[in-house]
């Protein structure tokens, strides 16, 4: 029975560490996003075929990989007076491309939402955004 002992003990902290490692007690958690360029910084719809601007944004993180293109990210216009809602519109990948009603300056936002690992517990998820400066002819 003495023998059994130690082999079980061994047994018993190789389950532990094992759990503790699945469950990210191992100290591994997601890489928080901090801030987010987007470029081109400034960019005239009529310089590009077909009036269509491709934008990227490129996220900085508090480890490494960074910086890293965020892909997919969000895109949209911030919200003003001086232009409608839907001035623009977006693909998935970032290109944007000007209504043709529309002729002004817009500002494009791109980024991605960031959730804390704690948001359960009220603490909410975030816009993680960066924003350029698009011209409609």
């Amino acid at each position: 029975m003495a023998k059994l002992l130690p082999a079980f003990v061994l047994a018993l902290l190789i389950v532990v560490a094992l759990n503790l490692l699945a469950c990210g007690g191992g100290g591994s958690s997601p890489r928080q996003l901090l801030s987010v360029t987007v470029t081109p910084a400034t960019a005239n719809a009529s310089d590009f075929s077909n009036g269509m601007v491709q934008f990227t944004a490129t996220g900085m993180f508090d480890r490494i990989p960074s910086p890293a293109t965020l892909n997919p990210a969000t895109w949209d216009l911030i919200p003003s007076t001086s232009y409608p809602a839907d001035a623009v519109s977006f693909s998935t990948s970032g290109v944007a491309q000007c209504k043709a009603e529309f002729a002004g300056t817009v500002t494009v936002r791109g980024g991605a939402f960031v959730c804390p690992q704690n948001s359960m517990m009220g603490v909410p998820c975030r816009l993680v955004f960066g924003t350029a400066q698009l011209t409609c002819p």
